[in-house]
């Protein structure tokens, strides 16, 4: 899986089969989603959780997407996302999640990868998280990968 951060909520994120855009809405190579609902595209399942909240399966690694999202997730939220090992979160706290807010999204999902969007300046983010990586244009990850990782890293992408 490539990740690339496009601005805002905006991410391309690539598959072996199959390249998922989201921004203001989001699609699975040239398909539109209608939102909330569960759907197979290309070999990518996709669960519409809420209108903001999106669960993707994508070459065997499951990411959660929060696309806009200014408030507390659910219990049945948090039992739906729980096997998220990647997350977009936004955290500016301008119309989005605060990092405060975020953090604790982040400790109940217990996410490996957290790439932060939807922020100009993550400085106060990466404070409260305990600190970023160095940021890269694109981020790859594949199962394997993922399950030699210990602990949790914040993923920074600058804008491409």
């Amino acid at each position: 899986m490539q990740i690339t951060w496009k601005g805002g909520k905006s991410l391309e994120i690539k598959a072996k089969d199959a390249t998922i855009l989201t921004g203001d809405d989001v699609r699975v190579n040239d398909i539109v989603l209608p939102g909330p609902g569960e759907y197979e595209v290309a070999g990518v399942q996709v669960f519409g959780i809420a209108p903001e909240i999106y669960f993707f399966k994508i070459d065997e690694i499951a990411c959660a997407y929060f696309d806009g999202i200014n408030r507390s997730l659910t219990d049945d939220e948090v039992s739906s996302l729980t096997d998220a090992s990647v997350i977009f979160i936004p955290v500016d706290g301008k119309g989005v999640l605060d990092p405060k807010k975020a953090t604790e999204i982040i400790k109940l999902l217990e996410p490996t990868v957290i790439i932060p969007i939807e922020a100009d300046d993550i400085t106060d983010f990466c404070k409260v998280t305990g600190g970023c990586a160095q940021p890269v244009s694109t981020y790859k990850i594949t199962k394997q990968q993922l399950e030699s990782m210990e602990g949790q890293t914040c993923v920074v992408l600058e804008k491409s």
